[in-house]
């Protein structure tokens, strides 16, 4: 998997996951942090995150099966 294919992933995502999902796996911002940053409960992060990264596993799988690549 490319940089680029992941990346292309995370900007596909709607903005909301794509937000938490930053602050998170390229700010190092802890989830406490994200929820005061953005107004939220820290559950709703927890979901935000969950959803992003089950939708970015989604999308790559799929393009992982439309060229042919088995790749875990």
């Amino acid at each position: 998997m490319e940089k680029r294919e992941i990346w292309d992933s995370v900007l596909s995502l709607p903005r909301k996951l794509r937000e938490a999902l930053l602050l998170y796996a390229h700010h190092h911002l802890s989830i406490k942090e994200i929820a005061e940053l953005m107004n939220l409960n820290e559950s709703t992060v927890k979901s935000r995150l969950f959803r992003a990264r089950a939708a970015m596993n989604r999308q790559i799988s799929r393009e992982q099966r439309a060229d042919g690549r088995n790749e875990p």
